[in-house]
């Protein structure tokens, strides 16, 4: 991958390619086509641990191309500004559209999509928007009440650690939903101020839903549900 000086404005695109855009005026935001290529491609597992985002976005890219068997070979993704590319992501999904793939990687590297017409665009989040607001899932609101885990002890355990007990227990417990859609994906926010945060819990025959609520909480954080993630975020951060 060849990254561009901000002297080039404009560099051709390539089906599945990366490109770095600056100064490039008045980008079209007609509503993209590909947003349904986005949303049906669907993406096995992703691990990223403090990976700049220009790395995570080829990564993403070039997956593209071996999940799209429509001929179109891939997508565009266009990094809008290069100083966002040496952001650092640690983010780990499993069974997720790259729509949601790509929009939390660009979510923790404080960045946002916007689908044009042939292309994703990778952008700043406006300082004074913050980011976006979670958005609702019945289903896994349900799914979340519904999986019950027989037993959990935490002692001083990194949140981290304990986020990662999570997923492997969803993902051993959900054999009920369809493959598509078995586990949970967890997305933490801000994870370098997870550092430090540490539960001491224990707990029998607990809904998933309040086993994260008591282990959140007692770290300082919370967890909400954003479409198909549960978000883990501060206590005292903005929605």
């Amino acid at each position: 991958m060849k990254l561009h000086s901000r002297r080039q404005l404009f560099w051709p695109l390539h089906c599945g390619s990366l490109v770095l855009l600056t100064s490039l005026p008045g980008l079209s935001q007609t509503k993209a086509p590909l947003q349904e290529t986005l949303e049906t491609l669907l993406v096995p597992r992703i691990e990223f641990v403090e990976t700049p985002l220009k790395d995570a976005i080829t990564y993403l890219s070039d997956l593209s191309q071996t999940l799209d068997r429509s001929g179109n070979q891939g997508i565009n993704i266009l990094l809008k500004d290069p100083e966002l590319g040496n952001r650092t992501v640690t983010l780990q999904l499993s069974r997720i559209s790259l729509a949601e793939a790509l929009r939390f990687t660009a979510l923790l590297a404080g960045a946002r999509l916007r689908v044009e017409k042939v292309a994703v665009v990778i952008e700043p989040i406006p300082p004074d928007e913050g980011i976006p607001k979670p958005r609702d899932n019945p289903a896994l609101a349900t799914k979340l009440q519904q999986l019950v885990i027989p037993s959990l002890e935490f002692s001083d355990t990194p949140l981290v650690d304990a986020i990662h007990f999570f997923r492997a227990k969803a993902g051993e417990l959900d054999i009920r939903s369809p493959e598509a859609s078995r586990g949970l994906n967890f997305v933490l926010l801000s994870p370098e101020k997870a550092k430090d945060a540490r539960v001491t819990l224990r707990l029998k025959n607990i809904p998933f839903e309040e086993a994260l609520r008591y282990t959140t909480t007692l770290a300082g954080w919370r967890h909400q549900i954003d479409g198909p993630t549960i978000l883990i975020r501060p206590q005292n951060s903005p929605d």
